[in-house]
């Protein structure tokens, strides 16, 4: 009947739901992940739709807003930027357009109308100021290339060499600067010098600077987690999930290792028409429990790097979204009827090669097992992870 009545794929998402056996119904508010209604998540959900919206409209890539943000200057200079780019910066000609009667000229020159390409590129004083931290605009001038355009080939390269850092560094506190000036003149009536703003521009990089080799400095004395192999006459089942939210594909990754670090068996798994990330690790989990009931196995580890699942298949309250709800109570069936096996949560760059067979499953669309005996792919990964044991 739900195949008469909708269309495939709608009816295939329908029918990979998976319902509570037990209980009674209830109304529920999907977006919350506790099912119950408020104004809070009302309003996240109402947000997040236009936020959507807004960037599906955007011809700017997820790469470009990630450089921007990652990078280490104060978050007043970023956010000057990020105006530029959505072309909201409440120059005098932007905020005419909600306000009428007020003077849209310039503070400075007050002779032409301030928009942002005036303010950045053709005022004197900004055109002087970009040429002392020796950045030529007059091309941009030349070929009447947008700022916003400009602005956006700073970030078309995640390279953190210093002499990148730099020329970056330069290139957004200069355009912040000019900002602040020129609310220090429309606001404060103050003006201030090329030279003693070049002066402040180089003491504001070099601190950029500085805290960046700081963070360097602090995020190497840090080792990234990496797997760490059972005990004696133990084994480890590590578990990973891959879930496309384009396509809803999702691609499952088994590996089962000793305690001498070795792959005893690798399965990925392939699966058509997902709902969530949370869901395709539900059924990487219990992929693995049948697996190993399968082999036989004892003594079992079962090690995956989704917190809110483990925490919700070990706890009374369970955490994760209402729709998962039936899986974590199918999960916690499948462990009572095995003493031996435990579950633990594990950071995601100690689960780097379940994670590589997950994407590998869901990228090629297929189903693989495999013994002692691996792909290369593979049994490099497991070697390295040998490595550092």
């Amino acid at each position: 009947m739900i195949k008469d009545v909708f269309p495939e794929n709608i009816a295939n998402l329908i029918l990979q739901m998976r319902l509570i056996q037990h209980g009674e119904d209830t109304l529920i508010w999907e977006p919350n992940r506790s099912r119950d209604f408020s104004v809070k998540y009302a309003y996240k959900t109402i947000n997040n739709e236009f936020s959507n919206r807004v960037r599906q409209q955007s011809s700017i890539s997820k790469e470009t807003w990630r450089n921007l943000w990652r990078t280490k200057v104060p978050h007043k200079i970023k956010l000057i930027i990020w105006k530029c780019l959505r072309n909201i910066v409440p120059t005098l000609t932007k905020i005419s357009h909600y306000k009428r009667g007020i003077d849209t000229k310039c503070p400075f020159c007050n002779s032409q109308d301030e928009d942002i390409q005036h303010l950045l590129i053709d005022y004197e004083f900004a055109r002087a100021l970009w040429l002392r931290m020796n950045v030529n605009v007059a091309h941009i001038q030349q070929q009447n290339i947008h700022v916003a355009t400009w602005i956006l080939s700073w970030f078309q390269t995640a390279s953190q060499s210093k002499h990148t850092l730099v020329w970056l560094y330069t290139l957004m506190c200069t355009a912040w600067y000019i900002w602040k000036s020129r609310c220090s003149k429309l606001f404060q009536d103050k003006r201030v010098s090329c030279w003693f703003s070049c002066h402040e521009i180089r003491s504001l990089i070099q601190n950029c600077m500085d805290s960046n080799q700081q963070n360097h400095h602090i995020s190497t004395q840090f080792h990234i987690k990496t797997w760490v192999p059972p005990r004696d006459n133990c084994l480890k089942l590590n578990i990973n999930a891959s879930f496309d939210y384009n396509t809803k594909e999702i691609g499952v990754g088994l590996i089962l290792r000793g305690s001498a670090g070795s792959a005893k068996g690798i399965r990925g798994r392939y699966f058509n028409g997902g709902m969530n990330v949370e869901q395709a690790e539900c059924m990487a989990m219990k992929e693995a429990i049948l697996w190993a009931h399968h082999l036989n196995l004892n003594n079992v580890t079962l090690e995956s790097d989704c917190r809110n699942l483990v925490n919700a298949i070990s706890s009374v309250s369970s955490t994760v979204q209402w729709l998962n709800k039936s899986y974590v109570e199918e999960i916690r069936h499948l462990l009572c009827s095995v003493l031996s096996f435990g579950v633990v949560y594990v950071n995601r760059s100690a689960n780097n090669v379940a994670h590589v067979i997950a994407k590998e499953a869901r990228g090629k669309k297929t189903s693989f097992d495999f013994g002692e005996t691996i792909p290369t792919n593979f049994e490099k990964l497991v070697r390295d992870e040998k490595k550092l044991m």
